[in-house]
């Protein structure tokens, strides 16, 4: 019996705490509320001053059945909130009726420079880095003799790192700053790196793919000075060309300041110099292609219209098709290779590499022009087509009238690069015994068979 007595007793306690424990988590922000009981002194219904409602259920054994919550007012949770100084907060508070009555909105507490909309309910702030720490603000909600409300606690993160003065530098790791002239607020200044841009950035240089994204809360007048140091292994063999870039919708800027400064092995750094932060990258510029028209020529006129001439811009080249490891350009060209090869002249004008065209007697001027895309680069050749009757015998490179030994050496040395020039005026004439308009081993071959008398004529006589 005693034993029943004290399990009866348990439970009326255990039941007695439940409801206290229901009894606050379904409370709302005011804690005067009326209580009724049965005959049975068990608590039967809660009414609090925000009309809601709990009304207990119990099973014939004095157990609890149900728990029935009535809130004829309530607002959907917000919850405590995080932002970082400088970065926009925004929230709508939205409330219910059962009934769907109308519902004013009201806020408390405001941190200055917040906002609340009374028309869409909606709160919008953004906190500078002064105002780091815990802020709360009330939210209440009103309709006909009902009230809600939730307070919520906003962290603001932040430190100002970047205080009011002159000349006020800010480090980052690895040594890379920036350098304010004047700050006039403080703020936070950040630096974070990355490996690719947003989506949809253009870009119309070559950039090491490394990404610094800047951004200050400071308030500053005048120019801010950049300083990025970064590791330069694979990239030295260009370093007298490296610039620093501000990349920015769509825009990419040289703000370069002086050259790329080694510090040690394979380090260094680079400046520039801006009035606004947003992305930024150490590269090289689109360099032009380099045109090549060949050397002047003089060729003999082979019918009554002149001469038919093989054009050659097989040396022209683009140096930027050595930057392997930097991020290409995403134009529709990526700058680096020879897109479009053009000559103009007398003719006209041609495409390609090595076109024909046909020269009369003469001396004509030919401009050759070559394209990657993006940017172009010229080159002029000076033909001179002459009679028959004008060109000097085959072979014979310094014009004493004998082809020998003497001639096959000058010949040699012209295709090894080592004269760019024979004795004789006619000299590119007589040295060209194919006929083809280059000089090159295939007429020191015709050349050496002709002075062992293993042939008796050159091709281009018998053209």
């Amino acid at each position: 019996m005693k034993g029943e007595n004290i399990m009866k007793k348990v439970k009326i306690l255990i039941q007695t705490i439940i409801i206290l424990l229901i009894a606050i988590c379904t409370s709302l922000s005011a804690h005067a509320a009326k209580y009724k009981y049965d005959e049975l002194n068990r608590l039967v219904e809660v009414i609090y001053d925000s009309g809601q409602t709990v009304t207990y259920t119990y099973d014939a054994a004095g157990n609890i059945l149900k728990v029935e919550v009535n809130t004829p007012l309530r607002i959907e949770p917000i919850g405590d909130k995080k932002v970082e100084a400088g970065q926009l907060i925004e929230f709508t508070v939205v409330a219910f009726t059962e009934e769907g009555t109308d519902i004013e909105y009201f806020a408390y507490n405001l941190p200055e420079g917040a906002e609340f909309d009374t028309t869409t309910n909606t709160f919008r702030w953004i906190p500078n880095s002064s105002q780091a720490g815990v802020h709360t603000v009330t939210f209440k909600a009103k309709s006909g003799d009902y009230t809600a409300s939730e307070t919520v606690s906003i962290t603001v993160q932040g430190i100002a790192n970047t205080l009011p003065g002159e000349n006020v530098e800010v480090k980052f790791e690895e040594n890379s700053s920036v350098t304010f002239e004047n700050v006039t607020q403080a703020g936070e200044t950040k630096m974070s790196i990355h490996d690719k841009l947003p989506g949809g950035t253009s870009i119309n240089v070559n950039l090491i793919p490394i990404y610094y994204d800047i951004t200050t809360t400071a308030q500053f007048e005048g120019s801010a000075k950049i300083k990025i140091y970064f590791d330069i292994s694979g990239f030295e063999d260009f370093e007298e060309d490296l610039r620093l870039y501000q990349i920015k919708d769509g825009d990419v800027k040289d703000i370069t300041i002086g050259t790329f400064t080694p510090t040690g092995t394979n380090t260094g750094y680079i400046e520039g110099e801006v009035d606004h932060f947003c992305y930024f990258a150490v590269g090289i510029p689109n360099r032009p292609p380099v045109a090549d028209a060949g050397k002047d020529r003089v060729v003999k006129a082979t019918s009554p219209e002149g001469a038919e001439v093989l054009l050659d811009a097989c040396l022209s080249f683009d140096p930027d098709s050595e930057l392997k490891k930097f991020a290409a350009p995403n134009t529709p060209y990526d700058g680096r290779s020879i897109v479009r090869y053009k000559w103009y002249g007398i003719f006209g004008e041609v495409e390609g590499i090595s076109p024909k065209v046909t020269l009369p007697v003469g001396t004509w001027e030919i401009t050759l022009i070559v394209s990657d895309g993006l940017v172009n680069s010229s080159d002029k050749v000076t033909i001179t087509v002459k009679e028959e009757a004008e060109v000097p015998l085959y072979g014979d490179l310094n014009g004493d009238g004998e082809i020998d030994t003497v001639d096959l050496a000058l010949l040699g040395r012209f295709v090894l690069g080592i004269i760019n020039e024979f004795p004789s005026e006619n000299g590119e004439i007589a040295a060209d015994l194919n006929g083809d308009g280059i000089i090159d081993t295939i007429d020191y071959t015709l050349l050496k068979r002709y002075i062992l008398v293993i042939i008796d004529k050159f091709p281009v006589e018998n053209m």
